[in-house]
């Protein structure tokens, strides 16, 4: 059975381990090229469609106790 200090020294080694992997440049970082570029953000139009309100909440009735 893996004890509570046993758990911890393993995770602690594993995480130290792909720190230096991440560091030493052991592990390829993945970039994908976007197809046909990026957008510019001064051309996106903004705010074209107006932001819904949503009515008012009706009131909540009251429950009247029978007997007291």
């Amino acid at each position: 059975m893996l004890s509570r200090r046993d758990f911890l020294k393993l995770s602690g080694a594993g995480l130290l381990s792909l720190y230096i992997a991440t560091r030493k440049g052991f592990v390829l970082k993945g970039q994908a090229q976007i197809p046909g570029g990026t957008l510019d953000p001064t051309f996106v139009p903004k705010f074209q469609t107006p932001m819904l309100i949503p009515p008012a909440m009706p009131k909540a009735g009251t429950i009247k106790k029978k007997g007291w």
